[in-house]
C-alpha cells in the first residue's frame, strides 16, 4: 500500500473521532436558553387490567362553608296591657282573689280551676272555705258562671254546700248551691232567707262537671239560675253596692270530707271604675 494512501486514512480516523467527541459533548451539554431548574417529576397513573392506563385523578378543590348565620334579635316584649276586672276574675291566680282558710286547703291548679279539700273543723256557717274576690263589681246587671265537680263531700248532715256566690256591702248576698238533699238551688240570704225552686241532681257530680250560672237583672231586681242550661229557679230580691264574687265550700257539721273543683269561671260585668283595678 502507498505510504501516503496510509497516511491519509490515518488522517481521516483521527477527525472521525474528534467530531465523534464533539456531537457526544453537544448532546449532553443542556441548552442555553434551558431552565437550570429540572421540571417536576410527573406520577405515572397505574395501569389497568388490560394494561390502559387509568385516568389520572384530579383533586376537587375544597369549597369554605359560609360561617353560620347571626340569629335575629328577639322583637322586645309587647307591653303589658292593664286587664279589664272581668278578666282578672277569670283567672284564679289574680290578686283579686284571696283564699278563705278555715281548717281545709284551696289548691290553685291553674288560672282557671281550683280544688278545695281537707276535713271541715266547723259547726257553722262562717267558716268557708275556697276564694273570695277582694275587689267589688261595678253596679248593674251581671251574669256568672263556673263549672263544678262534687268528687266528695260525706258526711252524716244535709248541710254540705259548694256555693257560687256574690255578697254586697250590706251583707245582702245570692248565690247558687249544690247538694245531694236539696239539689241545685238558689239562695237568698236576705232576712228572712228565701229559697228558689230546685233542680234535680243529674247523678255523676262525682265524676263529670256541670255549669253553675246566676244572672242578675238590676231593673227587676231579680236573679235567676241554671244548671248546664236548664232552669233552676228565680227570686225578687233586693242586692246592694260593692257586690264580690266567691268560690267556696261550706257545712255546719264538723268532720265532713270535702273535695270540691271550679273551673272555667265566666263573668259579665258593666264597664265602671273598678273595671281597671289591679
Amino acid at each position: 500500500m502507498n505510504k501516503s494512501l496510509v497516511t491519509l486514512i490515518a488522517l481521516l480516523l483521527v477527525l472521525a473521532g474528534a467530531m465523534g467527541l464533539l456531537l457526544y459533548h453537544a448532546k449532553g451539554t443542556p441548552s442555553a436558553n434551558a431552565s437550570a431548574t429540572p421540571a417536576p417529576a410527573v406520577a405515572s397513573s397505574p395501569a389497568t387490567a388490560d394494561n390502559t392506563p387509568a385516568p389520572t385523578a384530579v383533586a376537587t378543590p375544597a369549597v369554605a362553608s359560609p360561617p353560620p348565620a347571626t340569629p335575629a334579635a328577639p322583637a322586645p316584649p309587647e307591653p303589658a296591657k292593664d286587664l279589664t276586672l272581668a278578666q282578672q276574675l277569670e283567672d284564679f291566680t289574680s290578686t283579686v282573689w284571696r283564699p278563705m282558710k278555715n281548717g281545709m286547703d284551696t289548691d290553685i291548679l291553674s288560672k282557671d280551676e281550683i280544688r278545695i279539700h281537707g276535713t271541715t273543723q266547723f259547726a257553722d256557717w262562717a267558716h268557708c272555705n275556697g276564694l273570695g274576690a277582694t275587689t267589688p263589681v261595678p253596679d248593674g246587671d251581671f251574669t256568672v258562671s263556673v263549672d263544678i265537680k262534687i268528687a266528695k263531700f260525706d258526711g252524716d248532715t244535709q248541710y254540705k254546700n259548694p256555693y257560687l256566690r256574690v255578697e254586697a256591702r250590706n251583707r245582702s248576698a245570692i248565690g247558687i248551691f249544690a247538694n245531694i238533699a236539696f239539689f241545685y238551688r238558689l239562695h237568698d240570704w236576705k232576712n228572712p232567707q228565701t229559697m228558689s225552686t230546685t233542680h234535680k241532681m243529674f247523678g255523676d257530680e262525682a265524676t263529670k262537671y256541670h255549669r253553675m250560672s246566676l244572672k242578675w237583672e238590676e231593673a227587676a231586681q231579680t236573679a235567676t239560675a241554671t244548671v248546664d242550661g236548664e232552669p233552676i229557679g228565680s227570686i225578687k230580691t233586693q242586692l246592694g253596692s260593692g257586690r264580690r264574687f266567691s268560690v267556696f265550700a261550706n257545712s255546719t257539721t264538723k268532720g265532713i270530707d270535702v273535695d270540691v273543683y271550679f273551673r272555667n269561671l265566666k263573668v259579665e260585668i258593666p264597664a265602671g271604675p273598678d273595671a281597671a283595678q289591679p
